[in-house]
């Protein structure tokens, strides 16, 4: 990582108050830079320097050549030949060169951006302790010590005619500076929490190494990720979707914010998992993911997952797909689909939104395997506000079908410290399947991963209509075309030929939880049956047309030990088209 290695030069700019001093501290709390703050360094000596007081307290800049021979000084010490950090300097494109002249290269410019007002705001209630030097503001980081808040001092170019001045000056030579730099700066956005601010920073520094709090990934799909012509949107689709979860949740953890806590005391484990389809996959669709942090408590995560796609791209991939036999049949399958599609996404931005979803892990300790503490939780809180902000921003760019409504469980139905929900035990007349545990059913962390999960589910009905598994009458009252689902006696994701119809069944959200691992070889039995009376959350999450199937995982290889559990919605299968 970044902070093995040697960073180089780092210069961090932005305009007066912009936060520069609370980011400096973070800066070298993680990489061991060298500070060098040309403030500092003119304040210290404009006792001895008087021409420097009358630049300073009139909020004037000081002379290329006076604080160049300032800083060179400075630069020429012995524990300047690392990692440095120079704060404030150069603050001209004058000064740019003589540091470059003096064979001194910057490797990383950082660019705070602040609006002038937002400026103006901060320094009314900024504060200086004269003693340690360290900056403080009356409201958004009083210090804890009685004793150094009641020596803190108004600085002298502190007051708001002052940095009017300060901020023509700043304005009047920063563009020059980022062109000098322009193959080394980086933007950043200063006006959010600094711990926002400092992640934004990371990913700058540390690159490929670093994907902070929000991770954004591009991926297509290919033909064995989809569901074929006769399943269309079905099982499989589900399945993937739940495997891409799954990947962006392992890269926030090995890449993301997640990454900084040490494997060696801690590890997370998947806790629960909710997923909801708005759309469809089709072979050779490019697809955009991302995941942010949603939620953070005192010993679980709760990350958001999204997955979306352009209008335009979805209807060159079926074009694609036309070419083929099935193809064809494939497309004219969707029917009602890409119309509501094409309807909704005429009135935004040609964006579709596929997939949503949340993804809770808790954190255990490596040595007793229990629940524990999540470290940095006041910095991974500061940075949630962040990853909904894109996201809310983004999802109103998104369109979905005219008859969507959120079914999805979300975060509302798993409590994020004990993830559970209240959900009725299997009955009985619960179908009853086995499969022994394969390597490729089994995540990184020793639980059955959330698309073999959903695997298992699909193979569970499929295996319930085969065999009658599911009575037509077992559902609610409100079910409607009991005499058409009679002819296979289920729910399965699956399309299935009944006759000459084909009813289509769609899963459109499901919720998983998980309490034990498993191992390679064990034998598990999986319980299912329709939740005849949901309540609370459950309840409210179901619409008409639509039922809900419950599932339990238990491991046979350990007296029935629970393994996981969770329910997936579904719409009631109608019959479409004839053949």
């Amino acid at each position: 990582m970044e902070t093995e290695r040697n960073l180089g030069v780092v210069v961090i700019a932005g305009p007066p108050a912009s936060g520069k001093s609370t980011q400096c501290k973070l800066l070298l709390e993680r990489y061991g830079l060298t500070h060098i703050s040309a403030g500092d360094l003119l304040r210290a000596r404009q006792k001895f320097i008087p021409e420097l007081s009358h630049y300073m307290s009139n909020g004037l800049l000081v002379p290329d050549d006076l604080v160049c021979s300032i800083v060179k000084e400075r630069l020429s010490e012995n524990d300047c030949r690392g990692k440095v950090l120079l704060d404030g300097f150069p603050r001209t494109r004058a000064q740019a060169k003589v540091l470059e002249e003096m064979g001194v290269r910057v490797n990383h410019f950082i660019l705070m951006q602040v609006p002038d007002k937002e400026v103006i705001g901060r320094v009314s209630g900024r504060r200086l302790d004269p003693i340690t030097g360290s900056i403080y503001h009356v409201t958004s980081n009083p210090p804890k010590d009685e004793k150094i808040a009641s020596r803190l001092i108004t600085r002298e170019d502190d007051t708001e005619e002052k940095m009017v001045q300060r901020l023509k000056v700043y304005h009047e030579n920063i563009s020059a500076i980022a062109n000098f730099y322009k193959k080394t700066v980086r933007f950043v956005n200063a006006n959010v929490h600094p711990d926002a601010v400092f992640d934004q920073i990371r990913r700058s520094l540390e690159g490929d190494m670093y994907w902070g709090c929000v991770i954004n990934r591009k991926a297509t799909v290919r033909s064995y990720e989809t569901s074929g012509a006769f399943d269309v949107g079905g099982s499989l689709d589900m399945i993937s979707i739940s495997r891409y979860f799954d990947h962006m949740s392992w890269l926030m953890r090995t890449r993301g914010v997640l990454a900084d806590i040490k494997v060696d005391d801690i590890r997370f484990v998947d806790r629960a998992q909710t997923a909801e389809m708005m759309g469809i996959l089709v072979p050779g669709l490019d697809l955009s993911l991302q995941v942010w942090l949603k939620y953070v408590g005192k010993s679980s995560i709760t990350l958001g997952c999204t997955i979306w796609a352009r209008y335009t791209d979805l209807m060159q991939a079926l074009k694609f797909s036309n070419r083929i036999a099935d193809g064809k049949y494939y497309t004219s399958a969707l029917g009602d689909a890409i119309n509501k599609i094409r309807d909704a996404s005429e009135e935004h931005n040609g964006y579709i939104e596929i997939a949503r979803g949340s993804k809770t892990l808790v954190a255990l300790n490596a040595k007793t395997g229990k629940p524990t503490l999540i470290p940095f939780r006041k910095r991974l809180k500061n940075l949630v506000k962040k990853g909904d902000e894109i996201y809310k921003s983004f999802e109103a760019k998104l369109s979905h079908p005219r008859d969507y409504s959120e079914s999805a469980p979300d975060c509302s139905m798993v409590d994020a410290e004990t993830t559970s929900i209240k959900m009725e035990a299997p009955p009985a007349e619960s179908f009853e399947t086995s499969w022994l545990v394969q390597p490729k059913d089994v995540s990184v962390d020793g639980t059955v991963s959330t698309a073999a999960c959903v695997g298992y589910l699909e193979t569970s009905k499929f295996a319930a209509t085969s065999n009658a598994g599911y009575d037509a009458s077992a559902g609610r009252k409100r079910r409607k075309h009991k005499g058409q689902i009679r002819h296979f006696r289920g729910l399965h994701s699956s399309s299935v030929l009944a006759g000459k119809a084909i009813a289509v069944s769609r899963p459109v959200s499901m919720w998983i939880e998980t309490f034990a691992p498993v191992s390679i070889g064990d034998k598990v039995k999986m319980k299912t049956w329709i939740i005849q009376n949901p309540s609370g959350v459950l309840k409210e999450s179901i619409r008409d047309g639509h039922e809900c199937i419950g599932f339990h995982l238990y491991n046979e290889s350990l007296n029935e030990t629970p393994v996981l559990r969770g329910c997936q919605i579904m719409k009631i299968p109608e019959f479409k088209s004839r053949i």
